[in-house]
């Protein structure tokens, strides 16, 4: 069953729901594993998101805010309404997207108090950072971690991600 596309598991999802309510079958092995492939999807769903259910949006709204006055001009390193590849898990989560956000004004802020000098602000900074966590994740929890790691080393005692 590795492998297994999302009609083939649709239809024996059914087909073992069908089993269950017409005839009388004792939960054996086979049932069991017929059971969890068809609920599994569902568990791991639930499971990946608790880096990105952690987060306080009222934080991190906040912080965002806090940034704004200098940062707010920043353009943005992605475009959702043209996302490509593994950008979709990003644009298709909302805190996934503040997040996004919140990392990028935090770029800008570690470099120009890193280096006391302003940069220009029309210029994508970080890209290549974006790009390495989209290369390394798959899941929307993985991107939260890095998002999580990468603004707390940027912003300190501001991340409104530590306690």
């Amino acid at each position: 069953m590795v492998g297994i596309g999302g009609f083939a598991r649709i239809h024996l999802c059914s087909m073992f729901a069908q089993q269950q309510n017409y005839f009388e079958v004792k939960m054996n092995t086979k049932s069991l594993s017929v059971l969890f492939f068809c609920i599994a999807p569902f568990m791991t769903n639930a499971a990946t998101n608790k880096c990105t259910d952690s987060i306080d949006m009222q934080k991190l709204r906040s912080s965002i805010e806090s940034l704004a006055g200098s940062y707010i001009d920043i353009p943005t390193r992605m475009d959702c309404t043209k996302a490509i590849g593994k950008q979709g898990i990003i644009c298709k989560n909302p805190t996934l997207r503040f997040m996004e956000r919140l990392d990028h004004m935090a770029t800008f802020y570690g470099y120009e108090n890193g280096y006391r000098e302003e940069m220009n602000h029309d210029k994508i900074l970080g890209q290549e950072h974006l790009n390495q966590i989209l290369k390394t994740c798959r899941t929307s929890e993985c991107i939260c971690i890095e998002y999580k790691k990468s603004t707390d080393d940027l912003l300190g005692g501001m991340s409104p991600y530590q306690n």
